[in-house]
């Protein structure tokens, strides 16, 4: 920190630098974002069901608290298990019904996995676990109809993003809690996305030192890598998944589970663009094949993927202009 103090003036003026210590965080490894999201998913569901029953209290009173206790029978409709209900009670029980009922129909061409971490999370049999349990199911299987896109990560989060925002719209009575949903499933499928894409960036840090070439000169053949993402993708998707955490959010205040994981989301697109390695700008005189361009930076040619990754580069044979590469 320096201080000057000009008493001509009566003005103090400070200078404060910031300096991120990489180097002694060189070993450290990326957290793991996919186990991160998923904890913070679970947790969402239970205060998911928390908003519903204070919502309940809100707009029925007291009674409403005795109604969301009640353990229900799960062939019959909600209002049907509460006979003596005042009109009152019942008409919003109504709502309910007809919101499970809506949700309930939603892409049922698709079938919630067994295997997903929501078929591990067990619902109560009452009113807010039928309700959490409906909607949140609903949004898997709006998720699910993107499967086939996610070997394009940034065009899938943006199809299930848009998809979600659909879903949410459906019902006006309940909405908020299709909205709250459609959060924590986006939220979820960009930590499961960017798990994913680490893997295949560490595949290709270990390829990266496996050499092309025995010891007799013989081409031992190149590995077939997963395309990462490239740092606008990241950088895309995390603002699309951001702005839909942070609607919600500025909705209900007091969706913790909504923040970690937006928090989560942040910290690890910060993580995979400082890369641990020191990153410099060049500008190129002329167009030159990004494998010449790692040649003459004296980078391995197999870094060509990676400075793919990081940079907008639409014609890699034909890099020009300002360059993001690694210096080693």
């Amino acid at each position: 920190m320096d201080v000057r103090h000009d008493d001509r003036q009566e003005l103090a003026e400070v200078d404060l630098s910031f300096i991120q210590d990489i180097s002694s965080q060189e070993s450290a490894a990326f957290s793991d974002v996919l186990a991160d999201g998923e904890e913070s998913f679970v947790a969402g569901l239970q205060e998911q069901q928390t908003v519903f029953i204070d919502d309940a209290v809100a707009e029925l009173g007291p009674v409403a608290r005795d109604l969301t206790a009640v353990e229900l029978d799960p062939e019959l409709d909600v209002v049907e298990q509460f006979p003596s209900a005042t009109l009152k009670v019942r008409n919003w029980l109504k709502t309910v019904d007809a919101a499970v009922r809506t949700w309930d129909q939603q892409m049922v061409d698709f079938a919630n996995p067994a295997n997903s971490l929501l078929a591990a999370t067990s619902f109560a049999t009452n009113l807010p676990g039928r309700v959490i349990g409906s909607v949140a199911r609903a949004a898997e299987r709006y998720a699910l109809a993107f499967e086939s896109q996610r070997t394009a990560p940034a065009r899938f989060l943006t199809g299930v993003r848009v998809a979600l925002l659909d879903f949410a719209a459906l019902d006006a009575t309940h909405g908020k809690q299709a909205r709250i949903a459609s959060a924590q499933r986006l939220g979820l499928e960009a930590a499961t996305l960017y798990q994913q894409d680490e893997t295949a960036r560490d595949k290709l840090r270990q390829a990266e030192k496996t050499a092309s070439f025995d010891q007799l000169g013989r081409f031992t053949g190149a590995k077939d890598l997963t395309t990462v993402m490239s740092a606008i993708d990241l950088e895309r998707s995390l603002a699309e998944v951001r702005g839909v955490l942070q609607d919600v959010i500025d909705e209900e205040r007091g969706l913790g589970s909504l923040k970690d994981i937006a928090r989560q989301l942040l910290e690890h697109v910060s993580n995979v663009k400082l890369e641990r390695d020191r990153i410099e700008r060049i500008l190129l005189d002329n167009p030159l094949p990004l494998h010449l361009v790692c040649l003459r930076q004296g980078l391995p040619y197999s870094y060509a993927a990676r400075l793919l990754s990081i940079n907008s580069i639409p014609h890699p044979n034909f890099t020009q202009g300002e360059v993001a590469v690694y210096v080693r």
